[in-house]
Order: C-alpha cells, then sequence, then structure tokens
C-alpha cells in the first residue's frame, strides 16, 4: 500500500498487483482481502497480475475477485496456460479488462474470438475516476 500510495498524484490508468506471495497459499479469503484492501487505500483501479507461480489463482477466484471486488478491473494473466486464458475470456463481462503476458498465449490472444491485449476501458467508465 505504500507504492501505491507514492504514485498516488500520477495519471495512471491502473495498479498492477500481484497475489499475496509467501511459501505457502494463502487461503482464498485472504486473497479476496488482499485485492479489497489495496483497492481501498487507492484511487486507481487494480488489475491483477497473476505472475507468482507457486500461488497463481484459479480462473474461478480471479473471476469471482474481478466481479465482486470494487476497483479490481481485470487480470494480467502469466501462467501461460491457453485453456485457463480462454476461461477468463469466457467468463469475462462488459468492461473487464484480460490480458495476456506470456508469449504461450500472446499469439492466439489476437485472435477474433480472444481480444484482450492492452485494452483498458475508458477512464471512469469502471473502478475509481
Amino acid at each position: 500500500m505504500t507504492r501505491a500510495k507514492i504514485v498516488e498524484d500520477l495519471e495512471l490508468d491502473a495498479l498492477q498487483v500481484t497475489p499475496v506471495h509467501y511459501l505457502f497459499k494463502p487461503s482464498v479469503e485472504a486473497v479476496t482481502g488482499h485485492f479489497r484492501v489495496m483497492s481501498e487505500a487507492s484511487r486507481f483501479p487494480i488489475l491483477i497480475y497473476n505472475v507468482v507461480p507457486w500461488s497463481y489463482l484459479s480462473t474461478d477466484l480471479l473471476l469471482e475477485i474481478i466481479h465482486d471486488v470494487p476497483g479490481v478491473i481485470g487480470v494480467k494473466q502469466s501462467n501461460g496456460d491457453l485453456h485457463a486464458f480462454a476461461d477468463l475470456k469466457l467468463g469475462e463481462r462488459e468492461g473487464d479488462v484480460i490480458l495476456a503476458a506470456t508469449d504461450a498465449v500472446l499469439y492466439p490472444a489476437f485472435q477474433p474470438v480472444i481480444t484482450g491485449i492492452g485494452e483498458f476501458p475508458a477512464r471512469g467508465s469502471r473502478g475509481r475516476e
């Protein structure tokens, strides 16, 4: 949260925030709470950066957080699993931001059915002004 406060005066589209990553995988409640606290502490929307190998968040949990935690607008999916990326795209709602972040998923993400490379919603359309 300290880093979020440092950039508070900048014009940013979103903050990219990783899941909690310790040597163990936190509970679903702890992960959801982490993103809720981060969102409440910042004026910027939150983009989950799903990059921590020992703490990848499941597709279902990612979609639950995106849809249920105000201010969390999407995910940058970095585990290289095309099936998980496709499931995220299938579960997305209007205004969600689902981004590909690895080579294995990048090319398929350009296909007409799977969009999501660098698309952010217009400021104020979701998240915070």
